[in-house]
């Protein structure tokens, strides 16, 4: 589309706006600084998803809710089950949950397994992000056991029985879940958007390359202010 950051026209009825890995344990590497910036840009986003939720969601028939965006928060169960879904071969979830446990960001192996306080209710999630009327059939919770929030989930059943055809992608970290989850789902005929605000890397090098160069093959790369702009002109 000339003039407009996305390469088709977006429905925002029919959009879902997904938080990969924006939870406690991944959001605490990140420097006091850029969490405070990645919360305020987030919120944003979900604010306005949560209210054209509300406005659509008054007149919306049946249990599918078509017509209605749809939040979801993906998200890693680290320690259920002791963490039984690690494989030694996986190179980067082994160095990524072997930082995240040396760092005192997770329970170490062997120790007590997540009970019902678990990612499976939100807790996960950090305070400022969760919804403060708590989920809801417009604002939900999958689980993943892969960096990619998509390949081997129910995301897919979810978004198909909505009706949703196009994707906002934000997450913790662009070359962990954003890339895998981007890639997946844009193979899968997805449409991808992806703001660069609602993007973090440990390393600011690998993110904009990933950004600039791979991810924009694949998905919109955008601002926050151009999805936030969807909403707006409803």
């Amino acid at each position: 589309m000339s003039g407009s950051p996305f390469f088709q026209p977006v429905d925002i009825s029919k959009t879902a706006l997904i938080l990969s890995d924006v939870q406690d344990e991944i959001y605490g590497r990140m420097p006091v600084k850029d969490q405070e910036q990645y919360s305020t840009d987030v919120l944003k986003l979900l604010t306005g998803f949560r209210k054209e939720i509300k406005e659509r969601a008054r007149g919306a028939q049946g249990p599918a809710y078509r017509g209605v965006p749809l939040i979801v928060h993906a998200l890693a169960p680290f320690n259920w089950n002791s963490n039984a879904f690690l494989s030694p071969s996986n190179k980067l979830l082994s160095v990524f949950v072997g930082g995240l446990q040396k760092k005192g960001l997770l329970p170490s192996a062997g120790s007590e397994p997540l009970t019902s306080a678990s990612p499976f209710t939100g807790p996960a999630i950090p305070t400022a992000l969760r919804p403060n009327e708590g989920f809801s059939a417009h604002e939900i919770v999958v689980n993943h056991l892969r960096p990619s929030a998509y390949s081997g989930t129910d995301l897919r059943v979810y978004l198909r029985s909505r009706g949703i055809e196009h994707v906002v992608l934000c997450g913790l970290t662009t070359s962990g879940t954003i890339l895998s989850t981007a890639l997946g789902m844009g193979d899968d005929d997805w449409h991808v958007i992806i703001p660069r605000e609602g993007c973090w890397d440990d390393d600011e090098q690998v993110s904009k390359m990933l950004l600039d160069k791979v991810l924009t093959r694949w998905a919109d790369v955008c601002d926050s202010k151009d999805v936030l702009g969807l909403i707006a002109s409803e």
